[in-house]
C-alpha cells in the first residue's frame, strides 16, 4: 500500500504540474493571439493609409502633367 501511495502521489504531482503548465501556456497563447490581432489591425490601417497616399500622389502627378500641357 505504501508503494501504491507513493506512486499515486508522484502521479498526482505530475498531473498538477502539467495542468499548471497547460494553463500557463493557454494564457500565453491567448495573450499572443490578442497581441497578434492588434498588430494585424495596425498593419492593415498603415497599409490602407499608404495605398490612399500613393493614390493621391499618383492623381496629383497626373494633374501636374495635364496642367503642364
Amino acid at each position: 500500500k505504501i508503494t501504491y501511495l507513493l506512486i499515486n502521489m508522484g502521479t498526482d504531482e505530475m498531473i498538477n504540474d502539467l495542468t499548471k503548465q497547460l494553463e500557463t501556456l493557454k494564457n500565453e497563447l491567448l495573450e499572443m493571439e490578442r497581441t497578434f490581432t492588434v498588430k494585424k489591425e495596425q498593419f492593415l490601417k498603415i497599409q490602407g493609409a499608404l495605398e490612399a497616399l500613393n493614390a493621391v500622389k499618383l492623381n496629383n502627378q497626373k494633374e501636374d502633367v495635364k496642367s503642364a500641357k
